[in-house]
């Protein structure tokens, strides 16, 4: 009998332990997610917040809700590759950036290295090339093709820039000009078309040529923007992570996926230019 007794106590003890182990072990998990890096993620469990403002053909919601577009397709294949799911949010430029200094995004796309972003963010290597190009109306295109920007902007040139975003040395030397960048009108999103120009009281603004040349095919009946053949600035772009949630493991994750990836007959057709 006592024998029996002892080994009830035994089977007890033992269960006991492993419940607590058990208990604790899902209780951790539950109350403090915040504690797993990204870099520990499995395949399964690996989702990355993206935020992305419409930018057609790169990256745009369809409606279904779904992100969709050139750059979207070979983000995604990077993520695959480097072990991870990306979960998309619809937010302006100025929007995503904040959320990369806040943590409550992880990565933004098309991003350009700084040493002012680098105090908050992390960079992969660039997986693709960027090129801005001035636009304006066509009552300003010759002038336009004639001056330098910061010599518009001195005469009146009425400039639209996004919030947050950089442009290049031009454009950098002008934002410190006090009194050239105080006749800058900045947005939380531009959009480089005759309409928004026009609704804004602008006389230009600043864009990639392949988003103005989508938005054209898609407004034929609309009156369009002119190019004023000045390349502001064009420059490889990279993947942009947060500090506050990205490990440096799994920017290097998405570094060799970049690597991998780049060098397919695919992306060279559709990506190097």
């Amino acid at each position: 009998m006592n024998v029996n007794f002892k080994t009830t106590r035994l089977k007890f003890f033992l269960f006991f332990v492993a419940f607590v182990g058990l208990f604790f072990g899902v209780s951790r998990t539950l109350l403090f997610p915040q504690s797993v890096q990204a870099d520990e993620f499995s395949p399964e469990t690996c989702i990355l917040r993206v935020g992305i403002a419409e930018w057609r053909p790169y990256q745009y919601f369809n409606q279904k809700g779904e992100a969709k577009g050139l750059q979207i397709e070979l983000v995604n294949q990077l993520a695959n590759k480097a072990g991870c799911r990306l979960s998309y949010f619809k937010l302006s430029t100025a929007q995503t950036i904040k959320g990369i200094q806040n943590g409550t995004l992880d990565i933004v796309l098309g991003a350009t290295d700084s040493i002012e972003r680098r105090q908050y963010a992390y960079f992969s290597k660039p997986y693709r090339n960027e090129m801005l190009v001035l636009y304006t109306t066509k009552a300003f295109a010759k002038a336009c093709r004639k001056s330098r920007i910061g010599e518009l902007i001195a005469q009146g040139f009425k400039l639209g820039l996004q919030k947050n975003s950089l442009y290049g040395d031009e454009i950098n030397q002008i934002q410190k000009d006090p009194q050239l960048n105080q006749k800058i009108i900045y947005f939380d999103q531009i959009y480089a078309d005759a309409e928004f120009v026009k609704q804004q009281g602008l006389d230009g603004v600043i864009d990639d040529p392949v988003i103005v040349a989508y938005s054209k095919r898609s407004n034929r009946a609309r009156d369009s923007l002119v190019s004023c053949h000045v390349t502001v600035y064009s420059a490889p772009v990279s993947l942009m992570f947060s500090r506050k949630t990205v490990s440096l493991d799994m920017v290097k994750k998405f570094d060799r996926a970049i690597e991998e990836v780049t060098q397919t007959t695919a992306y060279k057709k559709r990506w190097q230019w």
